[in-house]
């Protein structure tokens, strides 16, 4: 009788456990509810955009930024946080995503895709660290990514967002 009862308690125990384990799972393994930065939604539209500028020496000394230039203000200020940068064609306007000032080179950062989803503009970029242990110049760096749109796609936007590659939003610009 012991030997049955010894050989049906794992048995037992292993089918307890794999139901805990599927609860567990079921449980966790939930999504989250979508925020502001979650995946696209219907209404989601690609915006096409060109490339205009990529440096590691903007002026913006501050942590991860986005400006987008609706207003004659916000394209000044990116004009100023990247001196290189001409004027936008007509009907165009900028859109500048900041990786924010490191302490040394090897940052960069990319804008890959532009996002309009309502009154959001959701600017994903590529945030590059050099590897562990890879020799890099001891300099202070300020990466930038500029791109032109057309001011039509940016009718009504209120809010824009910087996503990197993980979905974590770095940023975040109130529009007027």
């Amino acid at each position: 009788m012991r030997a049955a009862f010894r050989r049906c308690s794992p048995n037992g125990w292993r089918s307890a456990s794999s139901v805990v384990v599927a609860i567990l799972v079921t449980a966790c393994g939930t999504p989250a509810a979508p925020g502001p930065s979650a995946s696209p939604t219907a209404s989601t539209r690609t915006i096409t955009f060109t490339n205009v500028a990529a440096t590691s020496n903007s002026r913006q000394d501050g942590g991860p930024t986005l400006v987008v230039g609706t207003t004659d203000q916000r394209s000044e200020l990116i004009r100023s946080l990247v001196p290189t940068l001409v004027a936008p064609a007509a009907g165009q306007a900028l859109v500048a995503a900041f990786e924010g000032q490191e302490q040394t080179g090897g940052y960069s950062i990319a804008i890959t895709q532009i996002d309009r989803d309502g009154d959001q503009l959701i600017v994903h970029a590529t945030f590059v660290e050099p590897p562990a242990g890879s020799f890099v110049t001891q300099v202070l760096t300020s990466p930038a990514n500029v791109v032109s749109v057309s001011t039509a796609d940016l009718a009504r936007t209120r809010i824009a967002l910087l996503i990197d590659d993980a979905g974590t939003e770095r940023a975040r610009a109130t529009l007027p």
